[in-house]
C-alpha cells in the first residue's frame, strides 16, 4: 500500500486519499531482482523451460536516477538428451570365452542413473548388467564384459541393448549388430594302435587317437580298461600300456577323452584285442619207456580266441620218470 499516489487522466479521486497498488509479476518472468548492486546474476532453469525462448532485460539507474535499459534475447533453452552414437564389441565370439561390449555415450544430464545392458542369445535374455550414477568423466571406461556359455551352439547370435537415463529422466537405447557365435566342438573320429593282433605280456600298446574340430588348446587323455571293470591305467595323457600278465585273457579297451578350453570333456570307448590265452604243447614221437631215442621233436601252438594261431620258437623243459 501507497500514500498519495496521484490518479491521472481521466480517472476522477480525490487528491489525498489511499489507493492500493497490486504489482503482479507475470507467469512469464522467471526471476525479478531489484536494488540490486550485483552486475551477475543466474537463472536456474527446469524442464519447464526447455524449448523456450529466455530473454533478459536490465536496468541500470545512477544516484540521480538517470537510467538505461537493456532488453536481450539469450537464446532457446534446449535439453542434453543422452545419445548412444555407437557400440563396439571386443573379444572373440567363441563358446566358453568373454566379450566385451563397449558404448559411445554422449550428451545427457549427471551423473547417469543407470546404464544397462541387455545381453540376449537368438532373442532369449541371457544376462543383465546394470551400472549406476555414471560420472561424465567416467565414459571412457564405460563397458559390460558378457561370458558365452559354452554350450552355445554355433552360429547362435549374441546382441546387447543399451538403455542409458540421465539425472532428468531422459532415456536413450541402443541395441548393437548380431555376433556370430562360434562353437567347433572337438570330435573322437577313431584310434589306431600297435601290435594290433599280437597282444603278449610284456609288449606295450600305443594308442594314436583321430581328433578333428575344437578350439586351441585340445587335451587327449587316455584310461585303459579290462572286461571285468578294473581299471589298469587311469585317467592320464599317457597314450601307452604294457601288457601284463594279469591281462592273460582279458578283453582290453581304452577310454579316450578329449576338451578344448570351450567344452566339458567328450569320451569314447574302443575295444581292443584279447591277450593270448591259450598255449599248446604237442610231442612226437609218444615217449616209450623202452625207447632209446634221444631226440624228441614239438610243436608250439599260441592261439588268440577264435581261429587265428601261430608259432613261435619255444624252450621245452623235459622231466622223465618211471611208469608206475
Amino acid at each position: 500500500t501507497d500514500e498519495n499516489i496521484a490518479p491521472g487522466g481521466l480517472y476522477n479521486f480525490q487528491e489525498g486519499q489511499q489507493y492500493t497498488v497490486n504489482i503482479v509479476v507475470p507467469p512469464n518472468i522467471l526471476k525479478h531482482v531489484q536494488n540490486t548492486n550485483s552486475a551477475t546474476e543466474t537463472l536456474n532453469l527446469t524442464d519447464n523451460e526447455i524449448g523456450k525462448e529466455i530473454r533478459l532485460e536490465s536496468t541500470a539507474i545512477d544516484v540521480n536516477q538517470s537510467s538505461d535499459i537493456d532488453d536481450r534475447a539469450l537464446g532457446t533453452v534446449t535439453d542434453e538428451i543422452p545419445q548412444i552414437e555407437g557400440i563396439d564389441w571386443s573379444g572373440s565370439p567363441v563358446a566358453g570365452r568373454t566379450v566385451r561390449a563397449t558404448p559411445t555415450i554422449s550428451g545427457g544430464d549427471y551423473p547417469l542413473q543407470n546404464v544397462i545392458y541387455t545381453f540376449k542369445i537368438n532373442g532369449e535374455t541371457k544376462a543383465t548388467v546394470t551400472h549406476q550414477n555414471v560420472e561424465e568423466d567416467d565414459l571412457s571406461n564405460e563397458y559390460a564384459d558378457y561370458t558365452i556359455p559354452s554350450d552355445s551352439v554355433d552360429g547362435d547370435e549374441l546382441t546387447v541393448t543399451v538403455n542409458v537415463t540421465d539425472q532428468d529422466g531422459d532415456t536413450a537405447i541402443l541395441s548393437s549388430e548380431n555376433l556370430v557365435i562360434q562353437n567347433s566342438i572337438p570330435v573322437i573320429n577313431g584310434i589306431s594302435y600297435t601290435n594290433t593282433g599280437n597282444f603278449i605280456p610284456g609288449q606295450e600298446i600305443i594308442i594314436t587317437s583321430d581328433i578333428s574340430g575344437g578350439d586351441d588348446p585340445i587335451t587327449v587323455e587316455y584310461q585303459f580298461i579290462n572286461d571285468s571293470g578294473d581299471i589298469l591305467q587311469s585317467w592320464s595323457s599317457d597314450n601307452s600300456y604294457e601288457i601284463k600278465l594279469t591281462d592273460l585273457g582279458k578283453l582290453i579297451s581304452v577310454l579316450v577323452r578329449v576338451s578344448d578350453e570351450n567344452t566339458n570333456p567328450i569320451s569314447e570307448t574302443f575295444d581292443l584285442e584279447s591277450v593270448f590265452t591259450t598255449v599248446t604243447l604237442e610231442v612226437n614221437p609218444d615217449i616209450d619207456e623202452d625207447s632209446n631215442a634221444d631226440i624228441y621233436t614239438d610243436k608250439v601252438n599260441v592261439i588268440i580266441p577264435g581261429t587265428e594261431s601261430s608259432s613261435d620258437d619255444h624252450k621245452v623243459k623235459w622231466k622223465f620218470k618211471y611208469k608206475g
